[in-house]
């Protein structure tokens, strides 16, 4: 007869990283379980970077809560205005969210960029998640961002751009080249119960172009059709047309009178500025002033990033940009002297003993997670903690204590002053919990979660954090929720939340850190 009994068990320190527990029995020699603890560190590597002139102070000002004995200053000539494709490389591997888009950007940023050999089987990887395209295509051969929400015209549109790009490649994407086609044109010229915005048709033209299914001709009559809307759509129109040998005329005068228009914070923004800009530039003449201006501002905007601002931004750019050659001078250590709360350095070129004009400075140092202070860039999140006691939720804080075994709810708040596309929300789970997966249908979460919902949305529950994806954010004050058992005693740091808008590396928000205490029930 087996009788159940309770063993509490104090764990040494742990190291950082991935930790798995086996529990044997001195009875049954073949019984055993397994638990497995992943350890992350609470120190965070922060870094912060600058165009600095020569006329400028060798000056730079001390971050806030930084870790002593941390910082590390470097530089590098602004001069070299090539890409930095090793850290473009870095950020396609590491890359955390996986939609459809994300997967053929990376597949196309890989190709085009030089340093990609940096990743090891990078091709294998990318080839094992565009062999689950048939997740994201719907009954009428389009593509949707995730598995079983709404299918995109632009997404459709962009994926077969992307495999004529691709189509010789070691990370092709195989499509049904006749059925795409068909929706190309369903797609540019309406389709019934659906409102499709210029940059999809404009998308759908260019794709059409570039795999050869028109000719010029064919698309000068839907370019009449279009007409004339914004400078994105314009963008892809006169590439469309560039591709298929049009006479410069027909197209640069309309696209040089708008690229000087500015990119303003909106809504209808589904992009970010740099993957308008490279569309752009890919139009333009090679090495005309326009472009070589777009071209400089890209790059400028990737050096101080490692990224132009989204994995579609980093795959157009990488196509535009497959030229220029690897960067060959990097940043180079700077030493300083700490005077009050600032840091001096010497500019000064050690091999020429010349003052540097133009320079980018980069500061790296670490943070303790509890150090990290929120930041609201366009877009804000709170986060709030709340436990189920006699069926009521009552909020957290320092004076209540969680026990073993109660359920906690998670409210994140997020507030936007305008309604913005495309959202990503990342959270960690304190490791103290275990949350409950909205995927098995818990009934916790049948009034947050709706089959409407779930048409245009996602939430994933995995690795230690809870991620949502939205296609459209309202303005003001929107709540996202879920739930959590409490398995584990002990005192747990959970890091920032954070908000941001996936194809907008300007628009962002974090929280502060937040500490748990978990004890045992009496």
């Amino acid at each position: 007869m087996y009788k159940r009994q309770k063993v509490n068990i104090n764990l040494p320190k742990l190291t950082i990283g991935s930790h798995v527990l086996m529990l044997t029995s001195a009875t049954q020699h073949g019984f055993a379980t397994y638990h497995q603890i992943q350890v992350r560190s609470s120190v965070l590597n922060q870094q912060q970077r600058w165009l600095i002139n020569s006329t400028q102070d060798s000056k730079v000002a001390l971050p806030q809560h930084f870790n002593q004995g941390s910082i590390q200053l470097s530089k590098m000539p602004s001069g070299n205005v090539t890409p930095n494709w090793h850290a473009l490389s870095t950020y396609t591997q590491e890359y955390p969210h996986q939609c459809w888009e994300q997967t053929i950007s990376r597949a196309v940023s890989f190709q085009f960029n030089p340093s990609s050999n940096n990743w090891e089987n990078g091709d294998k990887t990318l080839n094992a998640d565009l062999a689950k395209q048939s997740q994201f295509q719907s009954y009428s051969n389009m593509y949707s961002y995730f598995p079983n929400l709404q299918a995109e015209p632009f997404l459709t549109a962009y994926t077969y751009l992307a495999h004529s790009w691709l189509e010789n490649s070691s990370t092709p994407i195989p499509v049904d080249k006749e059925k795409l086609k068909e929706v190309m044109f369903n797609i540019i010229e309406g389709m019934e119960y659906w409102h499709i915005d210029p940059q999809s048709k404009s998308m759908a033209l260019l794709a059409l172009a570039q795999n050869k299914d028109i000719d010029l001709q064919e698309a000068l009559t839907i370019r009449q059709k279009l007409g004339t809307s914004d400078s994105y759509a314009t963008a892809l129109q006169s590439l469309a047309l560039k591709v298929l040998g049009a006479d410069r005329d027909l197209y640069l005068k309309e696209l040089k009178a708008l690229s000087t228009l500015g990119y303003q914070d909106s809504n209808q923004n589904l992009f970010n500025q740099s993957s308008h800009k490279c569309f752009a530039a890919l139009a333009f003449d090679k090495k005309s002033n326009e472009q070589e201006s777009l071209i400089s501002e890209v790059i400028q905007q990737q050096q101080q990033n490692g990224h132009f601002g989204s994995t579609f931004a980093n795959a157009v750019c990488s196509y535009l940009l497959q030229g220029k050659a690897k960067n060959n001078i990097g940043y180079t250590p700077v030493e300083f002297t700490q005077v009050g709360n600032t840091l001096d350095y010497t500019n000064e070129n050690e091999s020429e003993s010349k003052v540097e004009k133009n320079y980018w400075l980069k500061m790296q140092y670490q943070q303790s997670m509890e150090n990290v202070p929120a930041t609201s860039n366009g877009i804000h999140i709170n986060r709030q903690a709340f436990v189920q006691r006699n069926n009521e939720w009552l909020a957290l804080n320092s004076t209540l204590k969680l026990t073993v075994g109660e359920i906690v709810k998670i409210e994140l708040i997020v507030n936007s002053s305008i309604a913005r596309e495309h959202v990503a929300i990342t959270d960690s789970i304190a490791g103290g919990f275990e949350a409950i997966n909205p995927e098995f249908s818990n009934q916790l979460y049948s009034q947050d979660l709706s089959y409407e919902w779930f048409q245009s949305n996602r939430i994933e529950i995995k690795q230690g954090q809870a991620k949502w994806y939205l296609r459209h954010l309202s303005k003001g004050p929107q709540k996202f929720t879920y739930y959590n058992r409490t398995r584990h005693t002990g005192n747990y740091n959970v890091a920032p939340v954070k908000v941001e808008t996936m194809y907008r590396s300007d628009i962002f928000a974090t929280t502060s850190a937040t500490k748990v205490k978990i004890v045992e029930r009496n």
